[in-house]
């Protein structure tokens, strides 16, 4: 059958934008202390600020979405650090080890800004205790015009299907070159690599990103996936090309 229309996203009266100011020099830090001072914990928090002077209504839509995305990150509602690291404190004095302190650091990249799409990378490395610590990376793909987000959905199903085989063929070829390095059913889970926090946009690619223990083991590292603008011209919106 015929591949979905392309519907291109919506846009707006607002300015055009070459593009959009990113600040990354906010960065919160605070630590946590023991009651004999040890440090149990350490927290660094970056923090996208966009400029906006003329208080453009979608600049101020994205940076909520930001703001909210940032305190999703660090404050789950189903975890708490503190707790967690005065608990591995008092165990390694009880078992007479060596306490390591816990930490967190989120981090943020700026991968597209042309006016037409703002794409961010966000990294949270954490540790918590045990051998390592561990990476969360996350994608936030904002419509500078509206100040919407740009979600698979918003991209259409032509786009995910084409998208989702251009990323089984490449992780085929990866494993074929470095057998072993995916897990043996990755295929099962392709889905947690085409997602909506899994994608970012560049000058050249849509880049698809596995994290750690997606596809692959946690030796194999972050595995990122690349598809050039070329193989996804039918099914992607002109307005996202370049």
């Amino acid at each position: 059958s015929a591949p979905d229309a392309l519907s291109e996203p919506e846009t707006s009266d607002a300015p055009t934008l070459s593009s959009v100011t990113v600040d990354l020099s906010d960065v919160q830090t605070e630590e946590h202390t023991a009651d004999d001072g040890t440090l149990l914990l350490s927290i660094s928090t970056q923090q996208p600020k966009l400029e906006n002077p003329d208080e453009l209504a979608a600049l101020t839509a994205i940076q909520a979405d930001i703001d909210s995305e940032v305190n999703t990150i660090m404050h789950p509602e189903d975890e708490d650090p503190l707790a967690a690291a005065q608990y591995n404190y008092e165990q390694a004095a009880a078992d007479d080890r060596e306490f390591v302190p816990s930490s967190e650091e989120l981090t943020f990249t700026v991968q597209r800004n042309d006016g037409v799409v703002l794409s961010l990378v966000g990294s949270l490395w954490s540790y918590g205790g045990g051998a390592h610590g561990n990476t969360y990376t996350f994608c936030l793909n904002y419509n500078v015009s509206t100040g919407a987000r740009i979600t698979l959905e918003t991209l259409g199903q032509a786009f995910i299907d084409t998208a989702t085989q251009l990323v089984l063929d490449q992780a085929a070829a990866k494993n074929e070159e470095t057998p072993g390095l995916l897990i043996d059913d990755y295929a099962t889970y392709i889905g947690d690599v085409v997602s909506d926090d899994t994608f970012y946009f560049t000058d050249d690619a849509v880049v698809f990103v596995s994290g750690e223990y997606v596809i692959q083991s946690y030796a194999a590292g972050i595995i990122e996936f690349p598809v050039p603008y070329l193989q996804l011209s039918s099914v992607l919106p002109e307005a996202y090309k370049r």
